[in-house]
């Protein structure tokens, strides 16, 4: 019997509304990035997420000086300032403020606006009065974060101290960094940009950011591991009363799900048919008959002390450690991938789980 063939088995999961769900359950966080002409914004954004959404992105104009920036199924909005000069500096601050304000009284706390990271080019004499007023006005509405971009003065903290000093609210954060290497300074400061901006964001808007961003793998596991917590959780519950062997595929949902919630929180660009691909691949061949029967059997199999289980029933003890053995596992291979910048298609994936699985 084919998958095709099976009505009981994958066939009758939605794997397309279960990955829809995963994407959303990420929720959503917009970021302010602005600053003045040439001061690196673009690289910035580059450097510090799996997408290059300023460029790439649709951008939608909320003023005439003011776009943001998105991507379909990309869980971070960028929001930009267009010609931020000197002599318009009230003005668009005005229209910031405005728009921080309107998104603030709006009911989902996804839309809001947490964090701007404000960017000024390293080695200027000194920052005009008006700049420093904005951003301290600014800093009164939103988490403002300093970012002093271009720094290869790598010993030089002058400038630095200059900018602390001239910036009166004791809750601005400032950082110097490196976006990409260059005359020979390796990039540096980019993975405190992404903690301390993680650290300033609400609850609601952490997890986007932890799957957008691609400094910080730890952030994206510390993630991870709470989808596999709620994942267990709902297996324990089915096992509550213990199921059949033979009606084992009412976990297999669960566990799909959990995939696909490690999937995006890891920030991985996958779909509905990546699940499938990778059920498949990982816990038998196009030819196995994929009922629940066969999945668990597979999943037992990673669990010490069970062996080829072959009959019997399955207590939410029991689904908890087959839930708990699968999502773990799965984290561990792309926290693996990841860190070795390995290829992360579908099939690539799946051989490193059936790997994973052989090594257990």
């Amino acid at each position: 019997m084919n998958i095709q063939d099976n009505t009981n088995g994958l066939q009758s999961i939605d794997f397309k509304k279960i990955w829809k769900e995963a994407v959303l359950n990420l929720g959503h966080s917009t970021i302010i990035v602005t600053g003045k002409t040439g001061v690196g914004k673009s690289t910035l954004i580059n450097a510090v997420f799996s997408k290059d959404v300023a460029e790439t992105g649709v951008g939608k104009p909320i003023t005439n000086e003011i776009k943001e920036y998105s991507l379909e199924d990309f869980p971070i909005s960028i929001i930009d300032t267009i010609g931020l000069e000197l002599k318009r500096f009230e003005e668009i601050k005005n229209q910031l403020i405005d728009e921080i304000t309107r998104r603030r009284n709006d009911p989902d706390p996804t839309k809001h606006v947490n964090v701007c990271w404000y960017c000024i080019t390293y080695g200027l004499p000194r920052i005009e009065p008006a700049e420093i007023a904005f951003i301290n006005e600014l800093s009164k509405f939103v988490k403002v974060i300093v970012v002093l971009t271009q720094y290869y003065a790598v010993n030089d903290d002058n400038f630095y101290s200059n900018v602390e000093n001239d910036l009166y609210r004791n809750d601005i954060k400032v950082i110097k960094l490196v976006a990409q290497t260059k005359y020979g300074i390796p990039a540096y400061g980019l993975d405190k940009l992404v903690e301390i901006t993680e650290s300033l964001l609400p609850e609601a808007q952490k997890k986007a950011f932890a799957a957008a961003q691609k400094i910080r793998i730890d952030l994206k596991i510390k993630k991870a591991h709470l989808v596999v917590a709620g994942a267990v959780a709902s297996a324990t519950a089915a096992g509550a009363v213990p199921i059949p062997f033979s009606d084992a595929i009412v976990l297999v949902p669960i566990q799909v799900g959990m995939l696909a919630g490690i999937s995006a929180t890891m920030g991985l660009d996958f779909s509905d048919g990546f699940l499938k691909t990778l059920i498949a691949s990982t816990l038998g061949t196009s030819t196995a008959t994929l009922a629940g029967k066969a999945i668990v059997s597979g999943l037992f199999k990673l669990i010490p002390g069970f062996g080829s289980v072959v009959g019997g029933l399955i207590s939410g003890a029991t689904a908890a450690s087959l839930t708990t053995a699968l999502g773990e596992a799965y984290i561990k291979v792309l926290e693996k991938m990841l860190t070795n910048n390995s290829e992360m298609s579908p099939e690539k994936v799946a051989e490193a789980m059936r790997e994973e699985w052989t090594k257990k």
